[in-house]
């Protein structure tokens, strides 16, 4: 329940020294084996700090009395639960490593850096991940599936809502990214995979913590047969539309095989818990997104890459918070807001 210290080793500790270490070997102070020892010793100090924060902060105490637990079971949950992250992880890497193999690692590079910019819509996820993944646990193990519901209804309503809103920002300010990126003309065709991927992105975070109902349910299994089939999905669709599309076409694979696996967990979390996520909010975030894509065009144009994105964020920003907040689409963000409001 508590994400600021993992979260700070994770997702800033270990990227800030990552890149200082790559850029030193960039500019050549390191080479690559010394490149690779000291990745591998990041990593081993965010888990060593992580240790000895719990051990002072909770007194954690290591036993190895293993006559209480159930090696049989642990073993078999621990060898689902590393299949299924590994699998996700190389399901991510298989529209690349296809791009290169049938266009060449110059589309690849275009495809990637893309793909890159369109998967910030996701960030929110990882938090809202491990915040209900303890409390999914702990309602299935008290019997609480109203509990479960709840959690599930609104992780969809407010990842939808922040996914939205960085999609959003992204699309609106899409050609000025772009001419950001040294030689930005070689990388333009890689605008429609922003867009393409950044809805299928948007679809996959707006479902909800689907994942981790299933991973902490006693059918935490059919996590592998999802899995696999989004493998054998994404492979094929690649190899159907890469041909024909090039890199959009593996956009338009991407967001085949994310909505058909999304829609596979929401049939089966609806047939076997009978609860689903969606709301008439759910309607109403997605309608006010849609109709501020339509605006864009007719957004103010001003001299300055830099200025255009700020005054572009602060308009779009504005209307869709607003708009959310009248509309009454997530009870945690009107009170966040009705908060602020009150202590000005």
């Amino acid at each position: 329940m508590e994400i600021a210290i993992p979260n700070f080793l994770k997702e800033v500790q270990i990227r800030i020294i990552n890149t200082l270490l790559i850029t030193l070997f960039f500019l050549g102070y390191v080479g690559f084996e010394q490149l690779l020892f000291s990745l591998v010793w990041n990593y081993m100090a965010a888990i060593t700090f992580l240790t000895l924060s719990l051990i002072y902060r909770y007194k954690l105490r290591l036993r190895f009395d293993l006559k209480s637990l159930k090696i049989q079971s642990f073993i078999k949950y621990a060898l689902y639960s590393v299949l299924g992250a590994g699998g996700a992880v190389i399901v991510m890497q298989i529209d690349s490593i296809m791009i290169t193999g049938l266009l060449g690692l110059d589309q690849n590079g275009v495809y990637t850096t893309a793909f890159y910019i369109a998967v910030m819509i996701e960030i929110p996820r990882r938090a809202i991940s491990q915040l209900s993944t303890p409390l999914i646990s702990k309602a299935f193990h008290e019997g609480l599936k109203t509990e479960v519901d709840h959690i599930y209804k609104r992780s969809s309503i407010n990842l939808l809502l922040a996914g939205a809103f960085i999609y959003l920002l992204i699309i609106v300010n899409l050609d000025n990214i772009f001419y950001l990126i040294p030689d930005w003309q070689r990388f333009e065709a890689g605008k429609i995979v922003v867009i393409i991927v950044g809805a299928a992105k948007l679809i996959d975070i707006g479902s909800g913590v689907n994942t981790e109902i299933i991973i902490m349910s006693k059918y935490y299994r059919f996590n592998i047969i999802t899995i696999l089939f989004l493998s054998i999905l994404t492979i094929l669709s690649n190899l159907w539309l890469i041909p024909d599309y090039g890199i959009a076409g593996a956009a338009m694979a991407t967001t085949l095989s994310l909505i058909l696996f999304n829609l596979v967990k929401f049939l089966f979390i609806w047939f076997k818990l009978k609860i689903q996520p969606f709301t008439l909010k759910t309607g109403m975030v997605l309608i006010l997104l849609l109709l501020l894509v339509m605006a864009y065009p007719y957004l103010p144009q001003v001299d300055g890459v830099l200025y255009e994105i700020i005054l572009h964020s602060l308009l779009i920003s504005m209307v869709f918070i607003i708009g959310n907040y009248l509309l009454k689409t997530s009870y945690e963000m009107n009170s966040i807001i009705d908060k602020f409001i009150k202590k000005n």
